[in-house]
């Protein structure tokens, strides 16, 4: 990544790029003098690196890219779009490059804890902080660790909270209205008890005894009730994410496939060359963020379907296919809406929304951006 795309990452959101160590100098600062500091990890050198999850297959036409996560670490913390060292985030590359700073005298391998954190910010598919205040249990399994590095605040949590478990809600009540009047109880009383405790553990990640039935009612194992219940939290929370984001989303893919728009100011006074060269990176631009947003409505649309059928058909075939691939669907739909978030947001910081038209120098760096985020599918008419 050059230091332009190294820019814009940075400044583009958080959803894709995890600024560890903007956050640990700002723990370090409101920490009285004296006292440890809560950061997230014990190993020096890792409070002070930027994560970045990283498209790493290219040339792939229906299916979502694959992503690692990798860890960057600044020449100069206080300019990281000054260069640095990138590696991919596993313990035995880290431990490597922690070695040749020489910061390590005595242990060969990362702590628990170090190693725990390292494999939750692997395992999601983007560095949300929904998602990963979701995971703070785990997180803080061994020591506390500061608030700022979940970045959102208990309003805004609720905020969220309501239009994600509004959906889950409806599911939720049926089911346990059923229970209830299975089991010859008050049916009314005994369903908003149920209901409330059930919505309640989900929403804390935890297998209770009533979500356990709920996912064994839908005849899958029980021990993947924490599995399945993250991932589809995660799908309803990325849906309500596409909804805040989809005019957005729309304006910029609208640009991109304008060739009028998306092409520089200066157009008149380039060679043929430089033009063709500009316009078949918008092409292929506009080709891999289509396909990552068509991938995000599909996965909806299936949710979607699945969940009308069970609801207001009483048939839970559908949506018992949907919850049993659910851990595959929400890192599939996550990669997606982060890639277009980061794009979106790219391309408003640098055009205003589209008001503002680039020369050449400017447009092909924030092209080359967006094709480096979202794939290089290979264009319709550029094979």
């Amino acid at each position: 990544m050059d230091r332009q795309a190294l820019q814009l990452m940075l400044r583009s959101g958080r959803v894709l790029c995890f600024d560890v160590a903007r956050v640990s100098e700002a723990v370090r600062l409101e920490i009285e003098p004296g006292r440890e500091p809560p950061l997230l990890f014990q190993e020096p050198m890792l409070n002070d690196a930027i994560f970045f999850k990283e498209v790493v297959l290219d040339d792939i036409e229906d299916n979502p890219p694959e992503v690692s996560t990798r860890v960057y670490f600044p020449y100069m913390s206080e300019d990281a779009d000054l260069g640095g060292e990138s590696i991919l985030a596993e313990p035995d590359q880290l431990v490597r490059a922690i070695d040749r700073t020489g910061e390590r005298r005595v242990r060969r391998q990362l702590n628990p804890h170090d190693q725990r954190i390292l494999e939750i910010l692997r395992e999601l598919p983007t560095f949300d902080p929904f998602l990963l205040l979701s995971r703070r249990s785990l997180i803080e399994a061994e020591r506390p660790v500061s608030p700022l590095y979940f970045d959102i605040d208990e309003q805004e949590w609720m905020n969220i909270r309501r239009p994600v478990m509004a959906k889950i809600g409806r599911l939720v009540g049926r089911a346990t209205l059923e229970l209830a009047e299975a089991s010859g109880q008050d049916a009314i009383l005994a369903a908003e008890r149920g209901s409330a405790a059930v919505l309640e553990a989900i929403w804390k990640g935890t297998a209770s005894i009533g979500v356990r039935s709920l996912i064994a009612g839908f005849k899958l194992p029980p021990e993947r009730t924490t599995e399945l219940l993250f991932a589809w939290k995660g799908i309803n929370y990325y849906e309500f994410q596409y909804q805040q984001a989809e005019a957005k989303f729309a304006n910029f893919l609208a640009w991109l496939s304008d060739p009028d728009e998306a092409l520089p100011r200066n157009a008149a006074m380039l060679p043929t060359a430089v033009l063709a060269r500009l316009g078949n990176l918008r092409a292929v631009a506009q080709t891999g963020s289509a396909r990552n947003l068509a991938s995000v409505r599909l996965i909806l649309k299936r949710y979607n379907l699945a969940f009308d059928a069970l609801v207001d058909q009483d048939n839970p075939t559908l949506f018992q296919q949907f919850l049993d691939r659910a851990p595959s669907a929400f890192v599939d739909m996550g990669m997606a809406v982060g890639l277009m978030s980061h794009s979106a947001n790219a391309w408003d910081l640098r055009t205003q929304s589209g008001r503002r038209r680039l020369g050449a120098n400017d447009l092909e760096p924030l092209l080359d951006f967006i094709v480096t985020l979202n794939g290089r599918a290979q264009a319709p008419g550029h094979r």
